[in-house]
């Protein structure tokens, strides 16, 4: 792992496992954004650190974006 790299994935896993165990003590199942209660948005919005739950939204896709942009840095596609 490059230093570059490592760098950019630090915040990264920060953001993405912050609300993780939130989710996982209040729901079972797949989470389904549409019918979560506001006091459950409100909940992940704090421990998102962020205004709210559409920030956490907007958050978590730039984060995904970019692991998946590390991880193909890292462990480029196979050939072929």
């Amino acid at each position: 792992m490059t230093i570059a790299a490592l760098a950019r994935s630090v915040p990264a896993a920060v953001v993405s496992a912050t609300p993780a165990p939130l989710v996982s003590i209040a729901l079972t199942g797949v989470f389904n954004a549409e019918a979560a209660t506001r006091g459950l948005k409100a909940l992940l919005a704090r421990a998102g650190d962020a205004p709210d739950f559409s920030a956490v939204e907007a958050q978590l896709v730039e984060t995904e974006t970019q692991v998946r942009t590390i991880f193909d840095e890292l462990l480029p596609p196979a050939a072929g």
